[in-house]
C-alpha cells in the first residue's frame, strides 16, 4: 500500500486530503493498520496543504467524536492546517480555499460519494 500511494503522491501537485470517516468501522481497526496509515501520511506530508476530516454521521456520539478529533488536531504538530467537518461539501469548500483554485469541486464530490459505504454493504 505504501509504495502505491508513494507512486501516486510523487508526481501529484500539492493537495488537500479529505478523509471521510465511517464511525462504525473505527472500532475494529487493528493497531498495525493505524500505524501504516500514519506512516503513509507522513511520507507525503511535504506536498499536503491541508487535511479535512469528515465525520458525516449525525447525533450526539458523532458530535462528540468530531469535538475530540478537533481537539487532537489542535494540539498536533502538523505542518499544515487541519479541520474537522460534519459535511463533505463544507470540507471541499475549505480545501478549495487552501489550494487557491477550483479543483472541479463537483468531480471531487462525485469521487467521494463513490467511495463511501452504501447502506447494507
Amino acid at each position: 500500500m505504501h509504495q502505491a500511494i508513494s507512486d501516486w503522491a510523487e508526481p501529484t501537485p500539492p493537495f488537500v486530503a479529505i478523509n471521510v470517516v465511517d464511525l462504525h468501522s473505527l472500532v475494529n481497526v487493528p493497531d498495525d493498520v493505524r500505524k501504516e496509515i500514519a506512516r503513509v501520511q507522513e511520507s507525503f506530508s511535504g506536498k499536503q496543504l491541508g487535511l479535512a476530516t469528515v465525520i458525516p454521521e449525525r447525533g450526539f456520539f458523532a458530535a462528540a467524536v468530531r469535538a475530540v478529533a478537533g481537539a487532537v488536531q489542535m494540539i498536533s504538530r502538523a505542518k499544515f492546517p487541519q479541520r474537522v467537518f460534519g459535511d463533505v461539501d463544507e470540507a471541499i469548500a475549505w480545501g478549495v480555499t487552501l489550494v487557491g483554485k477550483n479543483p472541479d469541486a463537483p468531480w471531487v464530490r462525485a469521487a467521494l460519494d463513490s467511495l463511501q459505504r452504501k447502506p447494507g454493504s
